[in-house]
């Protein structure tokens, strides 16, 4: 159950309306305050990795936003995802930097081809 529950807090974090992914964050967040090695063996590396591609994506300003005040909710998942961001460098270290130049790497290559990044 805990594994599901996590998955699904992982899931929210991109959910199509962004106050769900803040929602989402808060729960990342509390997690920090629980030692790595006390944690669930499914809430290593793996899942922090695809925690970051997820809010990398989730930080993009695009036409596809849900929200009412898709602007405020923008802004509202980047400031949640700020102290995330943080805990997830802790746990990840290079393979955070890895991540985060490969997603402005994607990004660059989408500009230079015309195209607004995916």
């Amino acid at each position: 159950v805990t594994a599901q529950v996590w998955e699904l807090a992982l899931e929210s974090c991109g959910h199509a309306r962004r106050l769900v992914g803040v929602a989402a964050l808060d729960a990342w967040l509390d997690l920090q305050d629980v030692a790595v090695a006390a944690r669930h063996p499914d809430l290593g590396a793996p899942a922090f990795s695809r925690l970051l591609e997820i809010i990398v994506g989730r930080c993009e300003a695009d036409e596809t936003d849900v929200d009412e005040d898709a602007e405020d909710a923008l802004m509202q998942f980047r400031e949640a995802a700020a102290d995330v961001l943080v805990a997830t460098y802790f746990l990840l270290r290079e393979a955070y930097v890895t991540g985060v130049a490969g997603a402005l790497t994607r990004a660059f290559e989408a500009v230079a081809r015309g195209e607004l990044p995916a």
